[in-house]
């Protein structure tokens, strides 16, 4: 058996063994003792990243949560506890990577105040073509390679690999899949969401200051908990009608599902 059979078998296998661990319920035990558990993880992130990202991330775990409940739901698929969590660890994890990126255009006009702006439609435009495609383009990277690591091989599975030699091939496997669907991810994220992230860019902080409490949070959770709570379900839904065919099946073909 070739090494691109193998690997699609081991994959394969690996999908239908989490898809059963996501549909088992949980007790309340378990989901209590899982909280609790989970509070130290977050304790030390906060002490590496700062509090203020750190509850940012609070955004995407539930906007993950919220676009997961309906696409699931879309498809008859029951949420359970387990995938709650999944999404929540998600959410959490990548929201790092978000906090930085909606926090990219305070940077780029405090830098380059002159070109970008929100002042002008030239430097509004000119911001937000930076932000998306551009800036998109290594998170479309992470989210893929994240997402393929999480649903096609496992974190424990490619933790093993260190040991018995099968991570080159993970990694090997988990780069052709984010170099296959980059430019389909990155030109999905710019088709459906770039009039959102305009808006969300440029006039959701100028809203914001006129909303008691809201004006209070920073500007990056403020673009988050719209990228939670309408971009990403919206863009799950957009993506999950879409019907793909393909011709190598050895490497996950599953759209980034990208908190956008």
């Amino acid at each position: 058996m070739s090494l691109e059979s193998r690997l699609s078998t081991e994959e394969n296998n690996y999908e239908s063994t989490l898809e059963a661990k996501l549909n088992k319920k949980s007790s309340w035990f378990k989901i209590a003792l899982n909280t609790l558990l989970y509070a130290p993880v977050l304790a030390v992130s906060a002490a590496i990243f700062g509090h203020v990202a750190v509850l940012s991330t609070t955004i995407p775990a539930i906007g993950y949560t919220i676009g997961a409940w309906y696409e699931n739901k879309k498809k008859k698929i029951r949420m359970t506890w387990n995938r709650v969590r999944r999404e929540a660890y998600t959410g959490n994890i990548m929201g790092l990577l978000d906090y930085w990126l909606f926090s990219m255009p305070e940077k780029l006009f405090k830098a380059y105040p002159a070109i970008f702006n929100s002042e002008t439609f030239s430097g509004m435009l000119a911001t937000s073509l930076v932000f998306n495609p551009l800036l998109f383009i290594p998170v479309n990277i992470a989210y893929g390679a994240f997402f393929y690591l999480r649903d096609k091989i496992g974190f424990g599975r490619a933790l093993k690999g260190i040991f018995n030699g099968k991570i080159s091939d993970y990694l090997k496997n988990t780069y052709q899949n984010a170099k296959q669907n980059l430019w389909s991810d990155t030109k999905s994220v710019f088709k459906y969401l770039f009039p959102l992230h305009f808006f969300q860019t440029h006039y959701l902080p100028s809203i914001a200051q006129g909303i008691p409490y809201v004006r209070e949070m920073p500007v990056a959770a403020l673009r988050m908990t719209q990228s939670a709570l309408v971009n990403n379900p919206i863009y799950r839904l957009i993506m999950g009608r879409q019907k793909k065919e393909y011709t190598m099946p050895a490497y996950s073909r599953n759209y980034s599902a990208a908190y956008s």
